[in-house]
C-alpha cells in the first residue's frame, strides 16, 4: 500500500503489509505485473514478517549485526 511499483517505493510499506498477509512462494504465485492481474490468495501464503528494523545508512556494525540476524533489505536512491 502507498508504493508505485516500478516507479519507487519504500520497503517499509512491504514489510508492513507482509506483517498482515503471509507471502506466497513464486511458484504459487509469479510475478504478473505486466499483465495487469493479480491472483493473490491468503491460503497459499508461507513466509509472514514478524518484526523489522531500520538501520543507519553508514553504520558498517549495524549491517553486520542485521546480517547475523537474518534477511537484509538494500534499497538504493537512483535519481
Amino acid at each position: 500500500y502507498g508504493n508505485q511499483g516500478c516507479n519507487g517505493g519504500l520497503y517499509d510499506y512491504a514489510f508492513a503489509y507482509a506483517k498482515s498477509a503471509p507471502l506466497e512462494s513464486e511458484g504459487d504465485y509469479p510475478y504478473t505485473a505486466y499483465d495487469g492481474h493479480c491472483n493473490y490468495s491468503k491460503s497459499y501464503g508461507k513466509v509472514q514478517v514478524k518484526s523489522y528494523k531500520n538501520i543507519a545508512y553508514d553504520n558498517l556494525n549495524s549491517l553486520k549485526s542485521a546480517l547475523a540476524q537474518g534477511p537484509v533489505s538494500v534499497s538504493v536512491h537512483a535519481d
